[in-house]
């Protein structure tokens, strides 16, 4: 659910410039829907402020794209014994002793499935996307546009935002506390390149009592919220 926070821009200010801003978009695929194998409560809410917004002109627009094969690392199918929720610490690099704590979750967005495909709206917009996958290695996950769980691997979103003169990025999806939160965080402790903006009515929440948490790391980190009105 989307929800309005303290940390939001007042009413009244500027439409903010679009120059230089690409905008991202997270968890815009099937199975992230409400009907999906991880869905989110009310996430198809997110799909309305997001298609105008899509259809504004930004510099760069980036659809992210969770794909797994069937046997991801993180499939509670892959463990037997274990059950949703559990906790696994993952060896992901044979180079390094350093395993990463992985959540076990239902099987989403495997390759091949309706569930990886995005949303129906978000086709035939008329407008230039990038699509940046996320979660294709085996034994790696990814809940950052920027890099896996680890920060080993680079998804190469960095590098055509730089190409394409971006200076500004606004996020915008679901889950809000998970990708949303993890791309804003990369964005502001990694690269410190961006201004960093959380379009806080194209939000969604998994776990709505998580929303006021969340906005506060994020400004509190440097980045801000807010409203798709001045945008639009």
């Amino acid at each position: 659910m989307a929800v309005k926070s303290q940390y939001s821009q007042k009413k009244g200010e500027k439409a903010m410039n679009a120059t230089n801003s690409a905008l991202i978009m997270m968890g815009l695929q099937n199975d992230l829907m409400p009907d999906g194998a991880i869905g989110v409560l009310n996430g198809d809410r997110v799909l309305s402020p997001i298609i105008r917004l899509i259809q504004r002109d930004w510099d760069v627009r980036v659809l992210c794209q969770e794909l797994h094969w069937p046997n991801h690392i993180s499939f509670v199918t892959q463990h037997p014994g274990k059950k949703v929720g559990d906790m696994m610490m993952v060896q992901t690099d044979p180079l390094q002793d350093c395993p990463i704590p992985h959540k076990l979750e239902p099987p989403h967005c495997v390759i091949g499935s309706s569930g990886h495909l995005f949303h129906k709206s978000i086709y035939n917009l008329g407008c230039d996307l990038d699509v940046v996958q996320l979660g294709a290695d085996l034994l790696t996950d990814n809940r950052s546009a920027f890099f896996d769980k680890g920060r080993r691997l680079s998804t190469g979103l960095h590098d055509i935002l730089k190409r394409r003169g971006v200076t500004k990025i606004f996020i915008c999806g679901l889950p809000a506390e998970d990708l949303v939160l993890k791309t804003a965080i990369d964005a502001l402790v990694l690269f410190k390149d961006y201004k960093v903006f959380v379009i806080e009515d194209a939000c969604c929440f998994r776990n709505q009592y998580m929303a006021e948490a969340t906005m506060r790391l994020i400004t509190k980190r440097g980045g801000r919220l807010i409203e798709s009105s001045r945008l639009i």
